[in-house]
């Protein structure tokens, strides 16, 4: 098993998570429009001074999931961020030991480490797939 790949790929994991559910926590108010056919800028802002009736309990309901969906996404987006901080901060690690331990010598070690730590997902995405073939295992 390949300790650098899976390191890099749950590292992107555990970030691209968050930015799935921060567009989804954008777009709840939105998609809750859609599929109930409300008011897209009520769905999420019921404060009760409607007028009564089933269309009042409807908007109830409709204020009710829109805040449980953006609660629950923004926990899930805070905890992905908080399970991929480590994981990335390793996965840097891995990769750093991985290019001071090669055979290569030159500028070229310290160009990928400055592009791993300015940009770690990027970088570390880069190094998997084009910068690791130019360095061999020492």
């Amino acid at each position: 098993m390949d300790l650098v790949k899976w390191a890099i790929i749950l590292s992107v994991f555990f970030l691209i998570v968050p930015v799935i559910c921060i567009a989804i926590y954008v777009m709840t108010p939105l998609l809750l429009s859609l599929l109930m056919g409300a008011n897209g800028e009520d769905v999420c802002s019921y404060s009760g001074t409607g007028a009564t009736g089933g269309s009042s309990n409807l908007q109830a309901s409709l204020s009710n999931l829109c805040n449980t969906a953006k609660s629950f996404l923004g926990i899930t987006a805070m905890l992905m961020i908080v399970l991929a901080s480590p994981l990335l901060f390793l996965s840097n690690a891995i990769v750093s030991f991985e290019i001071f331990s090669s055979k290569s010598k030159g500028d070229s070690k310290v160009i990928w480490l400055a592009i791993l730590w300015a940009l770690p997902v990027i970088g570390g995405l880069t190094y998997l797939y084009k910068g690791r073939k130019n360095f061999k295992p020492a």
